[in-house]
């Protein structure tokens, strides 16, 4: 089975710290942000679906929504979440944690597409 995003053991210890302490989460990557390569991690609660939004993945077990947009330049690739030590700032949840979620990519093979399709 071929996944749309994976996750590193760094990125899923920050998932588990922010899960015990806002319970669930939802991941959103618009285009506005970083030339559309940095996700935003918010509680559940605090995100509300456009109609625009595509629901792209599912991220130890918690959606992540992409703009539709965003998802077009995407929807090739393999996406890996991972986690820098470092706070951009912003509305994303581990930045209280001095840590910044971002993506890396890669483009899916031909044998993969099919297997997306």
């Amino acid at each position: 089975m071929v996944e749309r995003i994976i996750t590193t053991d760094q990125s899923k210890e920050v998932i588990r710290r922010l899960t015990d302490e806002f319970g669930d989460l939802v991941f959103y990557q618009s285009g506005g942000c970083c030339e559309g390569s940095r996700p935003i991690c918010m509680a559940k609660g605090d995100f509300y679906e456009k109609s625009k939004d595509v629901l792209f993945a599912t991220i130890e077990g918690f959606p992540y929504y992409m703009d539709k947009d965003v998802f077009e330049y995407w929807r090739y690739s393999q996406l890996t979440l991972d986690v820098v030590d470092s706070a951009y700032g912003g509305f994303s949840l581990e930045s209280d944690y001095e840590k910044s979620f971002v993506i890396r990519s890669r483009l899916f093979s031909e044998d993969e597409l099919k297997m997306l399709q």
